[in-house]
Parts: C-alpha cells; sequence; structure tokens
C-alpha cells in the first residue's frame, strides 16, 4: 500500500528470507528484505543505541544477519553497532527505539 513499515529485532528478522534456528533448522520468511538470519546459542549484542540525530533505543539479541549489504542501504547512522536499513519503505533494525527520545524523528519514519 506504499505506507512506511518499522520493523524492530524480531519483526526484522520476520522480514528477511529465511531464519535458521539453533538447531541448524532453516525456515522461509516473508521475503521483504534481502537477508538471512541465524539464531546463536549465546547473545550476540547488548547496550543502547542512538541515531546521529538522536533517537535513541536498546539492543539485545541473540540473532545474526547475513545478506547483501549492496541490496541494504543505511537508513537509521548510529553512532555506534550495526546501522538500520531502509528497502522499499521499510525501515528495520535490531534496535528498539524509544520515541520519546526525539519525537519529530520517530514521527518522520511513518510519513
Amino acid at each position: 500500500a506504499g505506507r512506511p513499515v518499522l520493523a524492530e529485532c524480531g519483526g526484522m528478522m520476520m522480514l528477511g528470507e529465511t531464519l535458521t534456528d539453533a538447531h541448524g533448522s532453516t525456515y522461509p520468511m516473508a521475503g521483504v528484505l534481502p537477508r538471512h538470519f541465524t539464531m546463536r546459542g549465546r547473545l550476540v549484542e547488548l547496550g543502547y543505541r542512538c541515531t546521529q540525530d538522536g533517537l535513541r533505543g536498546h539492543v539485545f539479541h541473540y540473532g545474526a544477519s547475513e545478506g547483501d549489504d549492496d541490496e541494504m542501504p543505511g537508513a537509521f547512522a548510529m553512532k555506534s553497532g550495526d546501522p538500520g536499513v531502509c528497502v522499499k519503505g521499510v525501515y528495520a533494525s535490531w534496535a528498539h527505539w524509544y520515541f520519546p527520545s526525539a519525537p519529530k524523528v520517530a514521527a518522520a519514519l511513518f510519513r
């Protein structure tokens, strides 16, 4: 419908091509993002993130991504950690965003 979508962490994995669980079984996902996700047996990343324009959030995930970075241009320029991505109006990242940290930036994601 041309509307923007924000996918955080597990939502981002659901929108990928495939998800491989910790036991090695692979499952098809929605295929919106050209990425393959794999669950790890331990925590991959934990911490706080902030975009260049002040939107803050936190990350904690056991998943890792693999895919073609050329097809996943950066949407969220992070001060540290993996950058978020934007594909066809879908904004996706590992971060769980705290919208009150930058309300105007958060609102702009949905225009």
